[in-house]
């Protein structure tokens, strides 16, 4: 048997890899592994830099919030729910959540917290729209200025709106039973919500019912030592053998939780002040229907005999383009007549928009509307006075020149929108000048409602400026013109 060939076997070639190659190898991998650190790092970076600080709040009942629910101030999430717990004494629920970057001002000394979720009273329901998007976590800022706090302990219920405490009066009701008093019950004067029942409880002693009372500032005039309250049902039946039976009613409210009435005798007695307690009777007396005294009314928030100003609604209103046609856009607010027929508001609401098609909008106030152009009103930064004069004002009771000035620096004021509503107090300590407005702290909530409110000056009741809520992070106050610039740029042609 003879030896195989050597090329009858098949041959492997072997090539050796120099080190040239195998560092550049290297080099690619840890270039790889760097540049996946540094991008890791820069998404933690990003998310970091958009999350801000985080609050602890106790709650005696978590209400089904869960974590990943929003956290909303004024409507808008500002931070999200991280975890909701039982503290460690087993006393309620610990709620962490972590605010945004911009949200950090909340995290402060007098921040309230509240569980947002549906409330249900008779005739009325509160925060309908967590009936759909579920429970949220909200806020309520502290002072501004206020220390920097992380933990907070919350309130079961939002708190009273600035609005409802400034400059009222709140007395003591006592009566046997509850009467079926809820708290949020209306206090009415001849059919007129003045104030509202804050809460319904026993006396100290267990022998009373007590509820307490408040009445708006501008009504507190109506209360005197000798009023008389009694449990308004809401629904009044009579029987006349001519007339059949009649039926009246208030309001559903009223007719399914009750209310409080009362009456003034024709003299009244001396005013009353805070904590003043009075008898609520089961039954009114049909005397006290007929009482009709004459009593000034005003705000307790000016000074004595300082008139108060009865801003109208306006609206403006007008067509712009829109794809190949138009589209109807409308916009509302409060504006004042002042003396000589002009109209003191919002430059938003008495200046037509440019964007209106051929130019024109539309403004409607006290039962008529009139086409208005760009030239007709004279703006004056954010506002603007507008001549009503040519139409009339019909009954309207113009503002007086001689209480109107332009401050020189922030002070106490009050502000003034719906004449069938409380104003508001906002103090010094709230107010920062900025140029030719002043801005008000974000603490302080405003809705659309109040945008062109009268803001007048808690010193001598003087009007200074006008509000301005539309579209703006915080409420602004446009101090007014004085009234020879407003006279002298006022160019307006007659209709």
């Amino acid at each position: 048997m003879s030896d195989p060939q050597p090329d009858a076997f098949p041959r492997a070639n072997v090539t050796a890899h120099g080190p040239r190659a195998s560092f550049r190898e290297a080099r690619l991998a840890w270039g790889l592994a760097a540049g996946s650190c540094v991008a890791a790092a820069l998404i933690v970076a990003w998310a970091l830099a958009g999350s801000g600080s985080r609050v602890e709040v106790r709650f005696l009942e978590g209400h089904g919030l869960k974590p990943r629910d929003p956290v909303k101030y004024r409507g808008i999430v500002v931070g999200e729910v991280e975890s909701v717990g039982l503290a460690a004494d087993m006393s309620g629920l610990v709620v962490k959540a972590r605010l945004l970057r911009s949200a950090e001002p909340l995290a402060r000394v007098g921040t309230r917290f509240w569980i947002e979720r549906p409330r249900f009273s008779i005739g009325e329901i509160r925060s309908p729209g967590t009936l759909v998007g579920g429970c949220y976590l909200a806020a309520a800022p502290g002072a501004k200025g206020g220390e920097a706090a992380h933990e907070f302990v919350g309130v079961e219920s939002p708190p009273e709106s600035v609005s409802d405490a400034a400059g009222g009066l709140e007395i003591i009701l006592e009566c046997d039973e509850r009467l079926g008093l809820e708290p949020g019950s209306s206090v009415t004067y001849r059919g007129i919500v003045i104030g509202k029942v804050l809460s319904v409880g026993l006396s100290s002693d267990a022998v009373r019912v007590e509820a307490r009372v408040h009445i708006g500032g501008e009504y507190r005039a109506l209360v005197r030592t000798n009023t008389c309250f009694w449990r308004s049902s809401g629904i009044d039946m009579s029987w006349g053998l001519f007339s059949g039976l009649e039926m009246d009613v208030e309001s559903l409210s009223t007719l399914t939780s009750g209310g409080v009435s009362l009456a003034t005798p024709d003299e009244p007695a001396a005013a009353v002040t805070t904590g003043r307690r009075f008898v609520l009777h089961a039954k009114r007396k049909d005397e006290w229907l007929s009482w009709a005294p004459q009593i000034a009314l005003g705000s307790s928030l000016l000074p004595d005999g300082a008139p108060r100003p009865q801003p109208s609604r306006v609206s403006l209103s007008w067509r712009e383009p829109f794809l190949i046609g138009s589209r109807l856009k409308q916009v509302s607010g409060w504006a004042l007549l002042m003396e000589g027929g002009i109209l003191l508001g919002p430059a938003d609401l008495l200046v037509s928009r440019e964007s209106a098609v051929d130019g024109a909008s539309n403004l409607a106030w006290r039962g008529t509307e009139r086409a208005l152009s760009r030239a007709r009103a004279s703006t004056h930064g954010q506002i603007a006075l507008l001549d009503v004069s040519i139409s009339g004002a019909g009954d309207a009771r113009p503002w007086p020149a001689t209480r109107t000035r332009r401050p020189d620096e922030p002070e106490d004021c009050a502000v003034f929108a719906d004449p069938r509503k409380p104003a508001t107090a906002l103090s010094l300590g709230r107010l920062s000048a900025h140029g030719d407005a002043w801005d008000v702290d974000g603490s302080v909530s405003f809705d659309d409602d109040w945008h062109g409110a009268a803001v007048l000056s808690r010193r001598d009741g003087s009007l200074v400026g006008i509000l301005l809520v539309r579209e703006l992070e915080t409420a602004r106050i446009a101090l007014v013109p004085t009234l020879a610039a407003a006279r002298g740029d006022q160019k307006d042609p007659a209709e």
